[in-house]
């Protein structure tokens, strides 16, 4: 199930909140879901104190797609990107993280 939203910083608690649930939905067991949750804050976090250097108004977009084998993020921003090898980001500005299901 896909879903995309444009964030701002007040709206990073209800981000991994909906994160969180849908990791739950997804068959994740509690503890991972409660991983998924902290990531998706630190990583949303990270964006505004980095790529927009902590100044408000800037979009972050969060998308999310679990299937039954796992849960995509895709965050996107149009700040400031990473120095160079840093972290490889063959998408530009958008950091796509995976998790899946243990078997």
């Amino acid at each position: 199930m896909p879903a995309a939203s444009t964030l701002s910083e007040e709206n990073v608690p209800l981000a991994s909140v909906a994160v969180k649930a849908m990791a739950g939905e997804g068959g994740f067991a509690q503890e991972e879901c409660e991983r998924l949750e902290l990531c998706v804050v630190e990583a949303i976090t990270n964006v505004i104190q980095h790529a927009y250097q902590g100044a408000a108004g800037h979009p972050v977009t969060l998308a999310v797609a679990v299937t039954s084998e796992e849960l995509e993020l895709r965050l996107h921003d149009d700040g400031a990107p990473m120095p160079d090898g840093m972290l490889e980001r063959p998408q530009g500005n958008t950091l796509v993280l995976a998790w899946r299901l243990p078997r």
